[in-house]
């Protein structure tokens, strides 16, 4: 059904029910309808656009390059050829929207090309999907590479600086500390998060029987530890707890362990401190081995400042204070009180 204008009614009511954004061209490409939905998301009318070349419309305004396309696929369906690709449509207030375009040649009862058959659909969340998985991708990739480096340096120094016989059993500790930290990052609520309290039982575990959690006390604040601060905390609380089980607390030597990361103060810093109390007096040693470097190493980069570690016949104390850049995720400067208890000392 056709009016005097040559304007079809049932093709234009036919274009208004599709979903898709749609348009009917004239094999030269001037525009003779043009779906609602179209037209509203660029905030024009019919009349702005008929009669007119369709690559020149405000949908492609914005890109010339784009526009030249258009008209390349327009010459292509004039010929018989259906063309179909991606771009960003120009809508009103020159927001942006993905579509999947297509036209494709119209022929009638004698196979002659009468009409061209314009039509774009809204991929905007499958591309947003698509952006977030490469993202995640190259996310994982970045994580990936990190934990090989830290592996090969840890089993270098090891080797460094254990004697052959206990190299591959230090290494082996310090290769499962980091997997804790891995395993709890992993299944934390928010993945590739987790608190330091959560941190330090997973290291600790290994080493301490249930009966005997009431000699530890642990304290910290009930925010997030960003990824690679909580992996480097995590080796530098595995070589306190070594020591302790061969020489401190959790050794025969007895004892009591409190360990505890502050919150930042109103300066900007943040302090971190592991207190061994011994029931049993033990003579301090003057050698300092790969754990001593590597704490002083791990804690400069955490914290910016040297550790300060004191040992005397009934106690051994370290502690740090400074100002991290990076340590807790910014996104939770909360206090939730499912885990405002991990506060307190902790004690059976």
């Amino acid at each position: 059904m056709t009016n005097q204008g040559g304007f079809d009614l049932r093709a234009h009511e036919l274009l208004n029910k599709t979903i898709a954004f749609a348009a009917l061209l004239a094999p030269d490409g001037t525009v003779r309808d043009v779906s609602e939905n179209a037209l509203t998301a660029a905030g024009v009318s019919l009349s702005d656009v008929q009669h007119l070349p369709f690559w020149r419309g405000y949908w492609f305004s914005h890109d010339g390059k784009l526009q030249e396309r258009i008209r390349r696929s327009i010459a292509a369906a004039a010929a018989g050829e259906t063309t179909r690709f991606d771009f960003s449509a120009r809508l009103a207030n020159d927001e942006r929207l993905h579509v999947d375009f297509q036209i494709v040649p119209v022929q009638d009862a004698e196979g002659s090309i009468v009409e061209l058959l314009a039509s774009g659909s809204d991929i905007t969340e499958r591309e947003q999907t698509k952006a977030r998985l490469e993202l995640a991708l190259r996310d994982s990739d970045h994580r990936i590479k990190n934990i090989f480096s830290t592996v090969r340096a840890l089993a270098r120094m090891t080797k460094h600086h254990s004697p052959p016989e206990q190299a591959l059993d230090n290494f082996l500790g310090r290769f499962e500390a980091l997997a804790s930290a891995h395993r709890v990052l992993s299944s934390a609520d928010r993945s590739g998060h987790t608190t330091f309290e959560t941190l330090v039982r997973a290291v600790l575990k290994p080493y301490v029987q249930e009966d005997a959690e009431r000699s530890f006390s642990i304290s910290g604040s009930p925010r997030l530890l960003l990824r690679d601060r909580a992996k480097l905390l995590a080796l530098c609380l595995h070589e306190l707890t070594t020591n302790a089980v061969k020489y401190g607390a959790l050794s025969s030597v007895g004892g009591k362990i409190t360990v505890s990361l502050s919150d930042f103060d109103a300066e900007g810093r943040v302090s971190f401190s592991w207190y061994e109390e011994f029931d049993t007096p033990v003579l301090p040693s003057s050698r300092t081995g790969f754990g001593t470097k590597f704490l002083e190493m791990s804690f400069q980069d955490i914290f910016g400042t040297n550790p300060q570690l004191e040992l005397a016949p009934d106690r051994l104390t370290l502690t740090v204070l400074g100002a991290p850049a990076q340590l807790y995720e910014r996104e939770n400067d909360y206090e939730h009180q499912d885990r405002a208890s991990s506060c307190h000392d902790h004690r059976g």
